[in-house]
């Protein structure tokens, strides 16, 4: 547990996002390779006055709806920004969560779309912005572990979301 703590904030000091790090509790119920029935769902509705405003994965809520249309970088920020899910403002994904995302994905999107939301995209070549280490410009799959640095004027899909304190 403390040599979990020191690279978390060793990581965290050398500009690493720490968000990443937090998404996921390192936990068998967060890491699944597959649902398993026999275990808790890790993906839950997220409630704001009695109605499902996003799904919430670990410590990660996404909206239930993509922006309207594909940004750069920078609208893309400031989209997400001016969004909120409940009370809490959103931000964009951080790079890093292509990892964790791929075990749930086929749920995630069933659940979005049962609560009255959109799937997140999957199309080849295809991803969604996030902030990655340094300030950087990502594009994420969802679907997929992999990203990749991208030129700001790139535009993109964008699914704000927002990171939850533990």
């Amino acid at each position: 547990m403390v040599m979990k703590k020191f690279l978390l904030g060793f990581a965290g000091g050398v500009g690493t996002t720490l968000a990443v790090w937090r998404i996921v509790n390192w936990s068998d119920k967060i890491l699944l390779p597959h649902l398993d029935k026999n275990r808790e769902n890790p993906l839950k509705p997220y409630l704001y006055d009695g109605k499902v405003v996003g799904i919430r994965f670990g410590n990660v809520v996404f909206t239930l709806h993509d922006a309207p249309q594909k940004f750069d970088y920078k609208t893309a920020r400031k989209y997400c920004e001016k969004q909120y899910i409940g009370n809490k403002k959103c931000s964009l994904p951080k790079a890093g969560m292509e990892t964790y995302i791929p075990q749930v994905f086929k749920e995630l999107n069933t659940m979005l779309v049962k609560w009255g939301g959109k799937p997140l995209k999957a199309e080849e070549n295809e991803g969604y912005w996030a902030d990655g280490m340094g300030g950087l410009a990502w594009i994420i799959a969802f679907d997929k572990p992999a990203s990749d640095y991208y030129n700001y004027d790139e535009k993109a899909y964008v699914r704000p979301v927002i990171f939850l304190e533990d």
